[in-house]
């Protein structure tokens, strides 16, 4: 809906906004046609109260009658614009009180002209003519119509109101002055000036609110695009604030592998120099220059992960075959000591080979082994199962915990953990981007998989379960668990030790295994 001032005079540029906007522009239109009110009201009445002065000397008895139902009219707009009762009725009411006013002038005032006319001629020996009269009286009803408009009524409601005097005019027109014979043209043909002065009091009122709604909306609208800057301001900020935080933690997060780096590489010159150099200990300081180097590696890849959800791009992926319990194993090593504390990770026997890019899932256990922690005071488990149906096998493997204090995530919190800087209220404090949620959800989608959360609706098993998934998975959670970060890979290949016990298939697991870690 727009409203354009250089648009067509048509009655449908005059149409309602909604609802609660139109409730808007009616109040904003009271507060602004008061004052003029309060103005024009005293005025009016100061100005008949002059007139029937200036009328004191003259032979007009009908003057004290006409006047009054005027002076009362604008004595009563004066006193309801002072109060706040009637700001939803106030134009109705002074239509219904107007046309009450016009009636008592207009239906008096036939009778009360051919008495003055009458005594007029008394005095100066000529005889009023009909002509006269109803000249006299189509003036009187101009006179009684024009400080109508100063009331400043919308469309709708000054057309009811002029329309309704008019009635009145006419009528006491025609009982006053009947026409002669059948000659209704004789009553056309004298309120014609009336009809002029009506159509411009109306073209008035609707010249009024049409400037005034477009006056309105424009202001509205630009309010709006100033609210839309001030949002996307405010995103902006935010975006740029949570942005700010994980550079600084992964910053912060890179001081160890460098130091480890750093100090390997002082270490292995040590030893170098030396002429019988301690084999084992070389090997050591390597792995550990390996570990930091890898830490660097998925910290780098956590941070473009993020950038990536930002700008709303897919996540890249290269699925190759990786033994699931080591990459559940390194997202463990990686948490920040004090996240875990004393708690542990309890990970399920047993081993599963899956399809997946090994770096970036690890990066997925990383954020749910990391969440589960933030969001429970105990230990953490991490299960998994082999899930067949008619599309196809997937593994679903699920990061569960016991919530705080026996209460898990509720419903309605999880469904903000999913969205970009999504964190609930009660972690405030705690560090986080707000975006880890939405890069797993990406990595998982480009595996072809999905990610979600499992719990019950207000947090305890007093109350249903719940899950954010798209599909109807079997549900991860045990009896001890109150919230399950659950992930599913439909393209994975899976391969359980358990389901393979041979000592070739273990060896092969584990070479496998060994040779993706060396990698």
């Amino acid at each position: 809906m727009t409203h354009h001032a250089d648009g067509p005079l048509r009655l449908s540029s005059l149409r309602p906004f909604e609802p609660e906007l139109e409730r808007e522009f009616n109040d904003l239109y009271y507060t602004r046609v008061v004052p003029s009110l309060r103005l024009v009201a005293p005025f009016m009445v100061a100005l008949l109260f002059l007139g029937l002065q200036l009328t004191k000397r003259t032979a007009a008895p009908y003057d004290m009658g006409i006047a009054m139902p005027q002076i009362s009219f604008w004595m009563v707009v004066f006193i309801i614009t002072w109060g706040r009762l009637y700001v939803h009725v106030w134009q109705p009411l002074l239509v219904a009180l107007a046309l009450t006013a016009s009636a008592g002038v207009l239906l008096q005032l036939p009778p009360g002209l051919a008495e003055e006319l009458m005594a007029a001629s008394e005095s100066s020996g000529a005889m009023p003519t009909i002509a006269q009269q109803k000249f006299y009286f189509v003036l009187q009803f101009v006179v009684l119509l024009v400080p109508l408009a100063m009331l400043r009524l919308q469309f709708k409601w000054s057309v009811l109101l002029y329309v309704g005097v008019f009635a009145l005019a006419f009528w006491s027109f025609a009982q006053g002055f009947p026409p002669a014979g059948d000659d209704f043209f004789d009553i056309h043909h004298a309120f014609i000036p009336a009809l002029l002065a009506l159509s411009s009091l109306l073209l008035t009122a609707f010249l009024q609110e049409r400037v005034t709604r477009v006056a309105f909306w424009n202001a509205y609208e630009l309010e709006q695009e100033r609210n839309i800057e001030r949002r996307k301001r405010e995103q902006t900020e935010d975006k740029f604030k949570v942005l700010s935080q994980a550079i600084g933690s992964i910053v912060h997060d890179l001081g160890n592998p460098l130091a480890a780096v750093s100090l390997g590489s002082q270490t292995l010159e040590y030893f170098l120099n030396e002429e019988m150099p301690d084999r084992p200990m070389i090997e050591n300081l390597n792995r550990t220059i390996g570990e930091g180097a890898r830490l660097l590696d998925f910290l780098r890849l956590s941070l473009i992960e993020q950038t990536r959800v930002l700008e709303g791009k897919p996540s890249r992926v290269d699925p190759q075959p990786v033994a699931l319990r080591s990459m559940v194993e390194s997202g463990v090593r990686l948490q920040k000591p004090y996240i875990l504390g004393k708690r542990e990770v309890l990970v399920q026997d047993g081993n599963a080979l899956v399809s997946a890019d090994e770096m970036k899932m690890v990066t997925v256990w990383m954020n749910l082994i990391g969440n589960a922690f933030k969001y429970s005071d105990g230990n953490v488990s991490v299960r998994w199962r082999e899930y067949r149906s008619p599309e196809g096998s997937c593994l679903l493997v699920a990061i569960t915990d016991r919530g705080t204090a026996g209460c898990g995530i509720s419903r309605d919190n999880a469904g903000q953990l999913f969205e970009a800087f999504g964190r609930l209220d009660s972690h405030a404090n705690i560090e986080g981007t707000g975006l880890g949620l939405l890069s797993v959800r990406n990595i998982m989608e480009a595996h072809g998989g999905e990610a979600w959360i499992e719990g019950y609706e207000d947090g305890t098993p007093d109350s249903p379960l719940f899950s954010t998934g798209h599909e109807e998975f079997p549900s991860m959670l045990e009896a001890d668990d109150r919230t399950a970060f659950v992930v599913s890979c439909p393209l994975a290949v899976i391969r359980e030790e358990r389901d393979y016990p041979t000592p070739e298939t273990s060896e092969e697991i584990e070479r496998h295994r060994g040779a993706l870690e060396s990698r």
